[in-house]
Parts: C-alpha cells; structure tokens; sequence
C-alpha cells in the first residue's frame, strides 16, 4: 500500500537494494538529518529543553510561555516576613470573606485582619469564629494557634501553615462558610469552604 502523506522533507523512501547508489544513499541521510533538525526544539524565551536517551523534557518558566495570568488574589491569602528578628504573618483584606446563615460577614468584623502579627514558627493561621446560644454571629479573629477549637459555640478553621522554612501552605482559597451541626451529640457550629458567586 503506497504512502499517502507527502514527503514533506523530500527524503524519498529507503529500500533495501543489492548494490545501492552510495551517493543516493548519503544524500537520503543528510536530508533525513536536515529533517531530524528542523523539529528538534531549541531553547527559548521561558523555557529550556533537556534530552537524554528517556526523552526530551521542556521546562517552562513560571508565567512566562503562553498567556500572561496574573497572580489572582484570593480570600484569606496568607504572607509572611521577618522584621527585628521576628516572624510575623498577615491575612490581607478582601470583601466578604465570611458567610454565615445571615449572610455576607464583610472583613470589618474580623479581627486581625490586614495587620503584621509575631508568631513563633511552625505554626497554623486560623480563622476563630464565635457564636452566641441561639448561633448568631458574635465575633471572628485571624490568630496563630496550632489548635483547632471544638466548643459549642466556637470554632475555627486553618487557612494556611506556616512550617519552619517561613514557607506558606494555604488550605483556604475561597470564601469561609459557617453551618451548623452535630458534634458529639449535641449543636454546634462548624467551618468549611465554599465558593460564592
């Protein structure tokens, strides 16, 4: 069955013959060379190739090939630096970062929000929300504290780690929602993530 894809290279097909023109022959490798050439990748702007006999690997450069996307900021996002000696983390302002069954929570009832606060290191950022016997709102605060808390009308949740490295390892990208359920028997309210539109 003949070939149906052009020969784009032009290499013309190899056949084994008795006495093969050697001429015929070396100009069939160089254009086999040529064409072997040709897609090889080469090393650019954002990225760099790597061969060995496993295969070729391509490293691109973070935000570099393609489209351009910017860091998109999220809820609760955690930093953290070293100012005089000390460790210090911060949970930047965004709007409606708490939802509870009243609805939007905006940050201006959240302690500690937008503020350089110490913590010795590894340490977990958490979100302690409290509510009143009957589960309506009472206060939220961003703290430090490697310590859930399971109490009937408090708790918290993890938005980051801090380990000892001053490496960030964010567990909440979203909005924090509280709802109500069962812990050991008896009400309570719990913390989870949930996206809203």
């Amino acid at each position: 069955m003949p070939n149906e894809k052009p020969d784009s290279f032009q290499c013309g097909s190899f056949e084994v013959a008795r006495n093969p023109d050697v001429r015929q022959f070396v100009d069939k490798l160089n254009r086999l060379r040529e064409a072997v050439d040709a897609c090889r990748l080469q090393d650019g702007v954002g990225y760099t190739v790597s061969r060995s006999t496993n295969g070729t690997v391509l490293s691109i450069k973070p935000s570099t090939g393609g489209t351009v996307v910017a860091e998109r900021d999220h809820q609760f996002k955690v930093s953290v630096r070293t100012k005089d000696g000390q460790t210090q983390f911060r949970v930047f302002r965004e709007s409606f970062l708490f939802w509870t069954t009243g609805g939007a929570i905006g940050p201006e009832t959240i302690g500690g929000l937008d503020q350089w606060l110490e913590t010795p290191l590894p340490t977990d950022v958490r979100l302690r929300v409290r509510h009143n016997n009957s589960f309506d709102f009472v206060s939220a605060v961003v703290e430090a504290s490697n310590l859930p808390i399971y109490a009937p009308n408090e708790t918290s949740i993890q938005l980051a780690r801090i380990n000892e490295s001053k490496r960030v390892v964010q567990s909440v990208f979203s909005f924090v929602r509280a709802r109500n359920a069962c812990l050991n028997g008896a009400p309570a309210i719990v913390l989870d993530t949930q996206f809203v539109f």
